[in-house]
């Protein structure tokens, strides 16, 4: 009975105009319409029947609109997908600016000295180590490093230059002397003289008045420096000097076939050196130095005589002691190193003052010990110059005139590190020399300590001496001479 009745709206239907609007042209781009209402009505439930009446506050842009059939509502998402577009561009500016400072971080400026440095993170790229088998490019201009064993450092060739003198002269570069003896603590350590008494041995002078007069500071009763238990003497026969230096130094010449330059070394880092220089035999020692010092002139040079006689002439700042022969100067040197203080001025004083000549030791004949072991049927292999010699006497020079004198006289030689040969020269027997040898080391134990004896003439010298196997008899002969062709 409800199919006759037609809903009513609760909306009042809009009011017609007297006068309907007249159709206009058409306008392109023109927003759709409004819709018109036609003949037949719309009913539209009102939004209280959706909601229970409680919208009424509902804005009215969300309410839905009336179409009029056959018109199209425009698309809900035509402005979302202009949005998309746009990101999407936007992200491909952002990628393509990124692609681009990346490339440009590992290009090389081609000019360094105009790049601006930006503190920029650093961009960390893992990339695997590149290894090639080529090999590395060395300039033949710049030598190769020298690997040198940590043992044998390089021995430092020391030249002497009088022209050198230090700004401080050496009396103002004491280091400390706490009872104030002259005589450094320092140096009372090494002397063995008590730092905090200025007369250790108690006879009314000081330690360093006695050294200065060539005393012993420990004793008293007046025991010369030379008797003194902390020092020692070294002598240089190939040069002909003698000097007294602290005994717990180490005098060690920088070659031992020519001692030129001698080095005694304390246990810190000052020494002193000897060194031996030529001159003309007519030159003075004045003259000499004014020569190689050219800045210094006469006045400044200090002259005195030595405990043992000997003229010294002293460079102007203390540093340096000179002595001279006839035809040669002995150059004694201090050498304080690094060191802003001189510890030994005092034991420096005693090495010159105890400076003196000696009779300069005839060369030692050159002995070939590998022509001789070949005659002695030793097949070893000899380097003769690395023979260590030792003597009863005390020098090479000694023994070999001792054996050409027909004299007594023993030699100890080392050829190798498993070879060593006795000689021992027992002088005349009857109308003969006669000398003893033996192996006391060698690798064949059945020839060590074995002992034969030998005739020899002694105006042919060593060499020849111990080559004439034929002239020996004994247990070592027999083993030798059974291998002779």
């Amino acid at each position: 009975m409800f199919d006759d009745v037609t809903p009513q709206s609760n909306t009042p239907a809009p009011a017609i105009p007297a006068n309907p609007p007249q159709p206009t042209p058409a306008v392109p781009n023109a927003a759709p319409a409004a819709p018109s209402i036609g003949s037949e009505e719309i009913h539209t439930m009102p939004m209280d029947y959706y909601t229970g009446g409680k919208t009424g506050n509902i804005a009215k842009a969300v309410q839905p609109s009336m179409q009029s059939p056959g018109q199209m509502a425009p698309a809900a998402g035509g402005r979302k997908k202009l949005l998309n577009i746009a990101i999407v561009i936007v992200l491909i500016i952002v990628v393509g600016v990124s692609v681009y400072l990346l490339y440009a971080s590992y290009q090389t400026p081609a000019n360094n000295q105009n790049v601006v440095n930006v503190e920029q993170p650093a961009v960390v790229v893992d990339q695997p180590a590149v290894v090639t088998d080529q090999p590395a490019v060395v300039d033949a201009d710049v030598p190769p490093p020298v690997d040198m064993p940590a043992d044998q450092p390089t021995p430092e060739v020391l030249n002497f230059d009088p022209s050198k003198l230090s700004e401080v002269s050496l009396a103002l570069m004491a280091s400390l002397d706490k009872d104030k003896d002259g005589l450094t603590d320092a140096e009372e350590a090494i002397i063995g003289t008590d730092q905090n008494i200025n007369d250790t041995d108690k006879d009314t002078y000081r330690d360093g008045d006695e050294m200065k007069n060539f005393y012993d500071p420990l004793k008293t009763g007046g025991v010369r420096l030379n008797d003194s238990a902390f020092v020692a003497a070294y002598e240089n026969t190939n040069y002909g000097y003698k000097l007294l230096y602290p005994k717990n130094w180490l005098a060690s010449p920088l070659n031992v076939n020519d001692p030129t330059e001698v080095m005694f070394t304390s246990k810190g880092n000052e020494f002193v050196n000897v060194f031996v220089d030529t001159k003309g035999t007519a030159q003075t020692l004045d003259d000499w130095y004014l020569e190689k010092a050219p800045t210094v002139v006469a006045t400044q040079l200090k002259k005195y005589q030595n405990y043992k006689k000997v003229m010294v002439l002293e460079s102007p700042d203390g540093f340096t002691a000179y002595v001279a022969s006839t035809d040669k100067v002995f150059i004694i040197n201090y050498n304080i190193g690094l060191n802003q203080e001189a510890s030994f001025p005092g034991l420096f004083a005693m090495m010159v003052n105890s400076f003196e000549f000696i009779p300069i030791e005839k060369a030692a004949p050159t002995i070939d010990f590998s022509s001789i072991m070949q005659t002695l049927n030793i097949k070893e292999i000899i380097d003769n110059a690395k023979v260590v010699s030792e003597f009863t006497c005390g020098s090479k020079t000694c023994f070999y005139d001792s054996f050409a004198a027909c004299e007594a006289g023993l030699g100890i030689f080392k050829l190798t590190d498993n070879l060593t040969y006795e000689v021992s020269a027992s002088g005349k027997e009857g109308a003969d020399c006669v000398y003893a040898a033996r192996f006391t080391k060698i690798a064949d134990v059945a020839w060590a300590g074995k002992i034969m004896r030998c005739k020899y003439d002694p105006s042919k010298g060593f060499e020849v001496g111990l080559k004439a196997v034929e002239n020996c008899t004994g247990e070592l002969a027999n083993l030798i001479k059974p291998q002779q062709p």
